[in-house]
């Protein structure tokens, strides 16, 4: 009797571990999300980041405008159920890899009326990426706040439509972060100022057409010295442009800090956040880019 009742409680043990494996088993899977650039990311995890399965498989230190994914961070895209994508021509790899079109989300679709035209340039590296020229159309689109609130819509209405039942928490996360960059944006068109400011590179055009600032723009990396040449460019361009002011992506080298100051020029870093910062994140980081551009014009 005693043998047969410890068979009985086995077999019920069983059973239910069989019904909760079999439950869970039932449990749909989170809809795989990923991003082009890290503004994208930051607005996907602010809105619908417990939802997803969201993959950003590009490296620290490397321009996401010109990666190129290798074969595993190819795979992780190819199994995405939505691929949010910057527009603009940003990210040429898009054109170079095989992936379904149906994955593939432009999240500046509704604002493409407001890309702008960029001239030819000569040719440059970021990093790691190859030499290219600036070209086409300026894709730091993020920079005009504005626009960035429409990247964010998108995204919003976009995951509403893979996770419907978290539609209400979505719509909550959404609002949230669009009144953080709507103030932001408020700050940003407070700062009035007729200052000609040269920028290092050609990646403030969004900031500079959203925020009435005059920006005139070289080729320069604030880790790698100028040639001879490049600083004839700067010099000439300073000519037609006179200025005090230039702006960084990042802080630039004290060698190249010191040529400037022969040339009565101030620094002032304005990080565009296209990848992940080494401190904070989009919000702070932007937030600090507007202190900071406050404090050198007013």
């Amino acid at each position: 009797m005693k043998n047969l009742l410890l068979v009985l409680l086995a077999c019920s043990f069983f059973a239910c571990n069989v019904k909760k494996e079999n439950k869970q088993s039932e449990q749909p899977s989170k809809p795989v999300v990923s991003v082009v650039n890290y503004p994208l990311y930051y607005f996907t995890e602010r809105i619908g980041g417990a939802y997803i399965d969201l993959k950003y498989p590009i490296s620290e230190g490397v321009d996401p405008a010109y990666w190129m994914p290798d074969s595993e961070s190819l795979s992780i895209l190819q199994r995405s159920d939505v691929l949010f994508t910057n527009g603009a021509n940003y990210a040429k790899w898009l054109s170079n890899v095989s992936l379904p079109e149906r994955i593939k989300f432009n999240t500046t679709e509704a604002v493409k009326d407001r890309y702008i035209e960029v001239q030819e340039g000569t040719a440059h590296s970021h990093g790691e990426g190859e030499e290219h020229v600036h070209t086409g159309l300026a894709f730091t689109t993020w920079l005009d706040l504005s626009i960035a609130v429409k990247q964010a819509d998108a995204i919003k209405d976009k995951l509403i439509e893979l996770v419907p039942n978290k539609k209400a928490e979505l719509i909550s996360n959404h609002k949230q972060l669009v009144a953080e960059l709507s103030k932001l944006d408020m700050k940003l068109k407070s700062i009035s100022s007729e200052k000609v400011i040269i920028g290092s590179h050609p990646v403030y055009q969004y900031l500079a057409s959203a925020y009435q600032l005059h920006i005139h723009s070289v080729h320069f990396e604030p880790d790698m010295m100028p040639s001879h040449k490049q600083w004839h460019e700067l010099e000439h361009l300073l000519h037609h442009h006179p200025s005090g002011l230039m702006i960084w992506e990042g802080e630039p080298s004290d060698e190249i800090k010191d040529e400037l100051k022969k040339r009565n020029i101030d620094v002032l870093v304005f990080d565009p956040c296209g990848n992940v910062p080494s401190e904070g994140d989009f919000l702070s980081v932007m937030q600090a880019n507007a202190n900071s551009l406050n404090a050198k014009l007013n």
